[in-house]
């Protein structure tokens, strides 16, 4: 059994773990997105694993298939995230959407350039096939939208520290834990770009973190974990209220910039 095999397995067996405590704190409908996450990153790895074994096909036109269904779900977790934390905030939360929203389509655009611009170097003089530039455009793509994905879970722990926001502490543990895997998951797609197979090893390596992830979360989410609770990077007397008024202020602003 390989490397990347053996950290596939892992992080089977402990995402059981996790689906457990999940179904036995009832929280799987709380979580709804993460859940369908956490269904696609269990299944979609076997999926790939036994039917590349079963079936001759190439690994690209399978990382085709499963891939996309993985960067909607990162963004399906994104925006439900936002929600979550913006819930009380509309005006903040409809500017966010769309800026969003800008950003992603901005994303894609910028990745069929890029691929193809990558896709010339590595091929130089020659026409590359329809799958390798839809391959390269595609692992463009998913580098982008898991920075995207990353900087905005970074900015929503900072808000929720900077303004002492209320929400509930397993929430928390999710941005925290997403952050780690996204870090992961760039480094090593990042890593790829500049070596190639010959770091092919290092893929196991984000298996391996995402595992980690499912342990962290396993052992820190708990029923309680739901009340809202206000963490502050720093707070003195009147901070909070000083700062809910900074908010309600912005929330105000924006509400009427769209009425307008």
């Amino acid at each position: 059994m390989t490397w990347n095999y053996a950290a596939v397995w892992a992080k089977e067996v402990l995402g059981l773990i996790l689906v457990v405590r999940l179904l036995t704190l009832r929280l799987q409908r709380v979580y709804l997105v993460f859940s369908v996450f956490l269904a696609y990153e269990l299944s979609g790895s076997l999926i790939a694993l036994e039917l590349f074994k079963v079936v001759k096909i190439d690994y690209r036109v399978l990382w085709l298939i499963l891939s996309p269904i993985g960067w909607v779900l990162t963004l399906w977790m994104v925006y439900a995230l936002l929600e979550a934390v913006l819930s009380h905030l509309p005006g903040i939360l409809r500017f966010s959407r769309r800026l969003l929203h800008y950003l992603f389509i901005g994303a894609a655009l910028a990745s069929l350039i890029s691929g193809r611009l990558e896709l010339a170097s590595a091929f130089p003089g020659r026409d590359p096939s329809l799958l390798a530039w839809a391959v390269s455009v595609g692992v463009v793509l998913e580098r982008v939208i898991f920075t995207i994905a990353l900087i905005v879970l970074i900015a929503i722990i900072i808000f929720v520290l900077w303004f002492a926001v209320e929400i509930p502490r397993n929430l928390i543990l999710f941005c925290f834990g997403l952050v780690v895997y996204l870090s992961s998951r760039n480094a090593v797609l990042i890593a790829e770009t500049l070596w190639g197979d010959r770091i092919s090893w290092l893929a196991g390596v984000s298996t391996v973190i995402l595992a980690g992830c499912f342990v962290y979360w396993a052992l820190c989410i708990t029923a309680e974990g739901e009340y809202a609770v206000r963490v502050a990077i720093r707070e003195r007397p009147g901070d909070h209220e000083r700062l809910l008024g900074q908010l309600e202020s912005m929330n105000a602003a924006l509400l009427r910039g769209v009425r307008h």
